[in-house]
């Protein structure tokens, strides 16, 4: 017949087993060692914040690379580790491996969680920031304009700068500074 114990403390345990038969007889066995596991426990890095261009340019992601934790207690095995970007969906993944996660602009939680052969579990979470450091692309156009003596020589913004084709990693491109305030003279 099965017996279940368990036991509140880690470590090594010895155990009287007293065994009780059918017809009233009572036998008691000799001491039974047992090693009982810790539940296990993880460490997540630190926080990072990294840029946009870290894995090319051109996008509005960047490459976020650290090493998955490893069991600090010494559980049971076996033992399950995974991650989950966001509140995504988790993935099993390898303890103490380096690990690279493209992520998208902005702060990202990774939460990591760690479960043993007996159920119990660990978690932690970290985050990492991502900021876009590649400067938007204007499309800027060159303007000849002739000046024929008189007063006042008008160039439109619209003349200067085509906002369509202008673009950003991230997004739109919104011009700032809308006015020129620039006097040309010809003395």
């Amino acid at each position: 017949e099965r017996v279940d114990a368990s036991w509140a403390v880690a470590g090594a345990q010895t155990v009287d087993l007293t065994v009780m038969y059918d017809n009233g007889c009572m036998q008691v066995a000799p001491q039974l060692s047992v090693n009982v596991n810790p539940a296990p426990a993880i460490s997540c890095p630190a926080n990072q914040t990294i840029q946009t261009s870290n894995n090319g340019t051109g996008d509005c992601t960047a490459d976020a690379t650290f090493t998955n934790p490893l069991d600090l207690n010494g559980a049971c095995d076996p033992q399950t580790l995974t991650l989950s970007v966001n509140s995504g969906t988790a993935s099993t993944i390898t303890q103490g491996t380096s690990n690279t996660q493209t992520l998208d602009l902005g702060i990202n939680t990774l939460s990591f969680v760690i479960t043993d052969g007996g159920g119990n579990t660990d978690n932690c979470s970290f985050t990492v920031t991502v900021e876009d450091d590649e400067a938007p692309m204007p499309a800027c156009t060159d303007v000849t304009a002739e000046f024929n003596g008189e007063d006042e020589l008008t160039i439109t913004i619209a003349e200067l700068y085509d906002d369509a084709s202008s673009t950003d990693n991230c997004g739109v491109v919104n011009l700032v500074s809308p006015t020129i305030d620039q006097l040309v003279t010809c003395d």
